[in-house]
C-alpha cells in the first residue's frame, strides 16, 4: 500500500507540474505565440497572446495581450481588432456560417488575396474543436466590395451554388470577357456544386479574382 501511495503520489506530482507548451494549431486556436495586432483605430503592435475560440462555448470575447517589452499584459476586445499577422500570413475577423444553418460564428480568417483586391478570399482552417464532423477541415469564403466589415460568403453558400455560372458571373459583370467565361463554362472557370477538391477550387477563385483585378 505504501508503494501505491508514493506512487500515486508521485503520478500525481508529475502531472500537477505539467505545463501547456506554447503551440499554434490553427489561427482561432494558439497558445502563447508572438503575433503582430492592428486594431481597429489604427494602432499596431508586436508580442505574445492566446487565441482559443475553436471551443464552443468557452470563447471569450477579449484576448489577453502582452507587448514586447512589457511587464505586464493588457485586455484586448476581439471587436476591436482590424487583423493580425502570424508568421507572415494575414488574418481578419469575419462572421461565417459553417454549416448553411444561419448560425454565425466570429472567427480568423487567412487571407489568400492581396489588400487592395477587388474580391477578397479566405481559408479558414478548423480541427476536431468546433468542427461537426469530428475531422480536420479547410472552408473558404469570399467577401464582396459591398459587404460589410465582417460579411462574407461561405463558397458552398446558396449566394454561390448551385449555378456558380450565373451568381459569380452577375458578381462581375461589370468585366464582361470575365463574366462570358464564367457563364459559358470555360475550362479554369468553372465550379460544379460537388465533387471538386479544394485545390480546384482555389485555382478557379484565385484565376477569376486575378482577372477581375486586372480588368481594364
Amino acid at each position: 500500500m505504501l508503494r501505491i501511495a508514493i506512487g500515486l503520489l508521485t503520478i500525481y506530482g508529475l502531472i500537477s507540474g505539467c505545463k501547456t507548451v506554447p503551440y499554434f494549431k490553427t489561427s482561432n486556436d494558439f497558445y502563447k505565440q508572438e503575433i503582430t495586432l492592428y486594431l481597429v483605430d489604427g494602432k499596431q503592435m508586436t508580442g505574445i497572446t492566446s487565441f482559443l475560440l475553436e471551443e464552443r462555448g468557452g470563447a471569450s470575447n477579449n484576448i489577453e495581450f502582452k507587448r514586447t517589452g512589457d511587464t505586464a499584459a493588457i485586455t484586448i476586445g476581439i471587436k476591436d481588432i482590424q487583423a493580425f499577422i502570424y508568421k507572415g500570413d494575414y488574418y481578419v475577423p469575419k462572421y461565417v456560417d459553417l454549416f448553411y444553418s444561419g448560425v454565425y460564428h466570429l472567427l480568423f480568417l487567412k487571407r489568400l488575396t492581396t489588400a487592395g483586391s477587388r474580391l477578397q478570399f479566405y481559408e479558414l482552417h478548423q480541427l476536431y474543436k468546433s468542427n461537426d464532423t469530428g475531422e480536420e477541415r479547410y472552408y473558404y469564403f469570399i467577401s464582396l466590395p459591398n459587404h460589410s466589415r465582417y460579411e462574407t460568403w461561405n463558397t458552398y453558400s446558396a449566394n454561390l451554388v448551385p449555378g456558380f455560372e450565373s451568381k459569380m458571373s452577375a458578381i462581375v459583370d461589370d468585366c464582361p470577357t470575365l463574366a462570358s467565361k464564367i457563364k459559358e463554362k470555360a475550362n479554369g472557370y468553372y465550379l460544379p456544386q460537388f465533387s471538386f477538391s479544394d485545390s480546384k477550387k482555389v485555382e478557379v477563385f484565385k484565376r477569376i479574382i486575378d482577372e477581375y483585378n486586372h480588368c481594364k
